[in-house]
């Protein structure tokens, strides 16, 4: 493997990928949204669940590559116990990051800057931008039961 292939595929990306946190369909939900990759095949399903402080429980089904399960296995860890407003703030930061190739430069868990390495490879971005654009989707365009 060369050296743009082990820093895409870093210790955290593996781990998250091959083993992702908060996977699966929840019982029940609030909000949920369906992306798809026209250019690789990727699909996810995010579903959004409120608690009694209206913070989010986020969990995830996919049937896509490692860079796009590691991303949303990082997000649902990222995002858990967030209110709505403070989720999209740190959505749009890392689709920012990920489409302008700055994630580095953001105040971002160290988790999170593990995606910078996309970059290396254009094509890939998308697959890890998919989970974001997709929970973002489910927060601002499902209507849920709360309102």
């Amino acid at each position: 493997m060369d050296k743009k292939l082990q820093s895409l595929y870093q210790e955290t990306i593996l781990k998250h990928g091959h083993d992702p946190k908060n996977f699966g369909k929840p019982d029940r939900y609030d909000q949920f949204a369906e992306g798809f990759n026209r250019l690789c095949g990727d699909k996810v399903n995010i579903y959004c669940k409120y608690n009694f402080n209206l913070e989010l429980e986020i969990t995830f089904e996919s049937v896509s590559c490692v860079i796009c399960t590691a991303s949303a296995s990082l997000l649902t860890t990222e995002l858990g116990g967030s209110s709505k407003e403070t989720a999209i703030e740190l959505i749009d930061t890392v689709l920012d990051g990920l489409h302008c190739s700055t994630l580095n430069q953001k105040p971002l868990s160290k988790q999170l800057t593990m995606l910078d390495g996309v970059k290396e490879f254009p094509s890939r971005i998308q697959c890890a931008a998919l989970p974001w654009a997709t929970t973002r989707k489910a927060i601002i365009e499902s209507k849920t039961r709360l309102e």
